[in-house]
């Protein structure tokens, strides 16, 4: 039987502090409670629960498309192996603390923004760098593969515009 595969998506300027950290680590911005996890997906274009959230020249948010993410600020997806995130969305809910409400009000936002949580994998522990099975960034219209050096530059590229990403901000509805 052959294995899905699975990624963490994520942007360029994530990916360098992924690598010089030489893991990733479990999100920090976790609610209090709760298990902090590293979040992947299996679907093989864009999980689109990650995509950013930009702030405009009037400073309005708003929810990028991939094709924006991709071009001001780069899409990355880093795949791992099913042992790194051994817990579908429901062995995580029952395992990390999650309240119902919480679990309820992500389920909302992840489907407003046409993600499918049935795609979604997590894993509590980090995972080293030299166990990430490949490293890929969008380029035009497809997912090429990058060594680490090119990911770093293509990080260096991308920090200008990261500024006006806001991770803590919703789109204005």
């Amino acid at each position: 039987m052959t294995q899905k595969q699975i990624w963490h998506y994520t942007t360029a300027i994530h990916l360098r502090q992924i690598l010089n950290s030489g893991e990733l680590r479990p999100s920090e911005k976790t609610p209090k409670g709760e298990r902090p996890a590293v979040w992947f997906s299996t679907n093989p274009n864009c999980e689109r629960s990650a995509l950013k959230v930009w702030r405009g020249d009037d400073g309005a948010a708003r929810g990028m498309t991939f094709t924006e993410m991709s071009e001001k600020i780069g899409a990355v997806r880093i795949e791992v192996t099913a042992q790194d995130a051994p817990l579908n969305l429901d062995e995580h809910r029952a395992a990390s603390g999650v309240s119902d409400m919480a679990h309820r009000a992500i389920l909302k936002s992840a489907r407003k923004m046409g993600a499918n949580p049935r795609e979604w994998r997590a894993g509590f522990d980090a995972i080293p760098a030299d166990r990430f099975l490949k490293i890929e960034v969008w380029i035009g219209h497809r997912w090429e593969i990058v060594d680490k050096s090119s990911a770093f530059m293509m990080a260096e590229e991308a920090e200008t515009a990261e500024a006006r990403v806001d991770d803590n901000a919703k789109p204005a509805s």
